[in-house]
């Protein structure tokens, strides 16, 4: 029997039935928030983020506080690049509903990728002690994120504790290039021959081009903060120049991050 996906941790599959099904319903009764959302929900699924926007932003008209469209609007903002607006919907999505984790996640993920360290920061320790209750295999998603946070807002101390304290080899990992990340970052793993270490642990088929994307970005992160630009500035190349997967966070933070040294640079 085929596991249930659980949609906190992958995508669901589009059901082209309950579409139909949805669409037929909004025909009869358009103000119904919860068939927006769920409209909404099918877009997303089928990867079409301005449709899914589009829905969410209706089923708001009617339904101004429901947390998850604000969730899943600020989400997929960031499809968009629109950093600044995914946290402040994630911001809202949080205050009305703040036992979930992922709002808070996608809140640090959206203010890291807008330059927002200390708001980042700040929510991704919530996210942190939030998954420790109700979600420990997402533990070294946020851990990653808040080590590459602390290191930016010059924590290197901090930084190196929570890789330390959270990661361990072992331990459950829903997303394991995180996971392989987090030991990099807390010295269990060496960089020499990193990428390919993971990768051999790593069988799915389905994941080895956005783990090879992901591994190699957290490898070049690693060598920037030691201070081998030599070595990071070319994977970052190589990850911000991918002709797939340029919706893959590994791929804007490398954009960024190139961005961000070449205005660096000429500063100087």
């Amino acid at each position: 029997m085929m596991k249930e996906k659980n949609p906190k941790h992958e995508p669901l599959d589009f059901d082209p039935i309950k579409m139909e099904k949805i669409s037929e319903e909004l025909e009869k009764d358009p103000e119904n928030a919860e068939l927006w959302y769920e409209k909404g929900l099918q877009h997303n699924w089928a990867g079409e983020a301005d449709k899914a926007i589009a829905c969410f932003s209706t089923g708001l008209i009617y339904r101004p506080f429901h947390p998850q469209m604000h969730g899943w609007r600020g989400r997929k903002l960031i499809a968009r690049d629109d950093y600044v607006g995914s946290v402040s919907e994630l911001a809202l999505a949080a205050a009305l509903q703040p036992d979930d984790w992922e709002l808070w996640y996608y809140q640090g993920v959206s203010a890291y990728l807008a330059g927002l360290y200390s708001h980042a920061r700040k929510v991704f320790l919530e996210a942190l002690r939030l998954m420790e209750k109700y979600d420990p295999g997402c533990i070294p998603a946020s851990v990653d994120w808040l080590w590459m946070t602390c290191m930016r807002l010059g924590l290197r101390n901090e930084a190196k504790q929570i890789a330390s304290r959270y990661v361990t080899e072992g331990m459950e990992a829903v997303d394991p290039p995180y996971y392989y990340r987090g030991l990099l970052y807390n010295g269990t793993y060496e960089p020499d021959g990193f990428v390919e270490k993971c990768l051999e642990q790593e069988k799915d088929p389905a994941r080895q081009r956005v783990n090879y994307l992901m591994l190699t970005y957290g490898l070049a992160n690693y060598y920037h903060y030691e201070g081998r630009d030599d070595l990071a500035i070319p994977m970052l190349r190589e990850v911000a120049e991918t002709e797939d997967c340029k919706t893959l966070f590994s791929v804007k933070q490398a954009k960024l991050d190139l961005a961000q040294m070449n205005e660096e640079n000429s500063l100087k």
